[in-house]
């Protein structure tokens, strides 16, 4: 029996119903029993496994961005439909949980999966929970944010849980937490015919659990962006995408894949590392960013004994912005650390700067 065919008889059996049961009886809203039937199906084959769970590593840092620009704690708006392609009516994607990590609530396997949706003709952002029982909770909407660059995320009753959007543009994120620093995964997922893809991030966490999500850095490939869309203070050298974000307090790297990410210090040159190993060798190849201040000039980098510098690029820009220093060393002891070993420069007004790099 095909789809349409079988559509066709219940709306005639609610019909039927309906009009045996006399005057005084309302007939049912055919579409929208056939929609919830449509979502309760699809929930299933979900929770049976059948959608297959994209995941990767999640590094957390202090952040200082409340919640996800847009979001409310209102339901779902009345109405609304469901599909999962390009087209009139919601886009969805289910999200779940897998891999090794462990948080506050125990094995991947006990932990939620997660289902966001968004409705370019209404503009809004919604979120439900799919618990392991298969019963769908924390129902939750928002209103998209008008900037195409900009993340949200909407609330959650569930902690160590967050679920919202990132442009479909975001080739790689790093999530910021607020306090101690967590542990934890994530998933996304497309979002077909929609400027977003779906994200949700299940955190770790020690001291009280996990903490809440409070910011949200991406890359499209070329320039650094952070939840409200906003362009990031950033350098490139090579594959390595260097950046310092003075609102969140953060700097980092995006490097082919990989990324890290720490809170600015309150003293000292802000330095921060990504390295790799080749199997067989006992080197580290290491890419480091060195935070120095507004328009400084000749800068050097001096390598640690048991490094080599390879490269190094300065990237100077506005007379109020950072000077960031990317450079790529060859590390053949662990004692070296980054292997960088000290920085010089001379300052806006002449005067030499520098010092050691821990």
């Amino acid at each position: 029996m095909s789809t349409d065919t079988f559509e066709d008889t219940l709306r005639d059996l609610l019909r039927d119903t309906a009009d045996a049961a006399g005057p005084g009886c309302l007939e049912p809203d055919a579409d929208r029993v056939i929609g919830l039937g449509r979502r309760v199906l699809r929930r299933r084959r979900w929770a049976a496994g059948l959608v297959a769970a994209s995941v990767a590593g999640v590094a957390g840092v202090m952040g200082v961005t409340a919640l996800g620009p847009g979001a409310d704690e209102s339901s779902l708006p009345a109405g609304t439909t469901s599909a999962t392609t390009s087209g009139v009516g919601e886009v969805t994607a289910d999200l779940t949980r897998s891999g090794s990590v462990e948080n506050a609530w125990g094995p991947a396997d006990e932990q939620p999966s997660v289902e966001v949706a968004v409705d370019m003709g209404r503009r809004t952002l919604s979120s439900s929970t799919l618990g392991q029982d298969g019963r769908t909770s924390d129902v939750r909407s928002a209103t998209l944010p008008t900037n195409p660059r900009a993340s949200m995320w909407v609330p959650t009753t569930t902690p160590g849980l967050e679920r919202g959007v990132l442009p479909a543009a975001a080739k790689d994120v790093i999530f910021l937490w607020a306090g101690d620093q967590g542990a934890g995964t994530h998933d996304l997922q497309p979002l077909p015919g929609t400027p977003y893809q779906a994200f949700a991030v299940w955190a770790g966490g020690e001291n009280g659990g996990p903490p809440p999500l409070s910011g949200v850095l991406w890359t499209d490939g070329a320039a650094v962006f952070r939840t409200d869309g906003s362009e990031v203070h950033s350098a490139r050298d090579g594959a390595a995408l260097a950046f310092v974000d003075r609102d969140q307090g953060v700097l980092g790297i995006f490097d082919d894949g990989s990324s890290s990410v720490s809170a600015l210090p309150e003293r000292g040159i802000p330095t921060i590392m990504t390295g790799s190993q080749m199997d067989g060798t006992d080197t580290l190849e290491t890419t480091v960013l060195l935070v120095l201040p507004p328009g400084v000039d000749e800068v050097g980098v001096t390598a640690a004994e048991s490094a080599t510098l390879r490269s190094s690029e300065t990237q100077r820009g506005s007379s109020t912005q950072d000077t960031l220093v990317v450079a790529h060393l060859s590390v053949t002891s662990p004692a070296a650390g980054t292997g960088v070993d000290s920085v010089t420069w001379t300052n806006a007004d002449g005067s030499p700067g520098g010092g050691p790099v821990s």
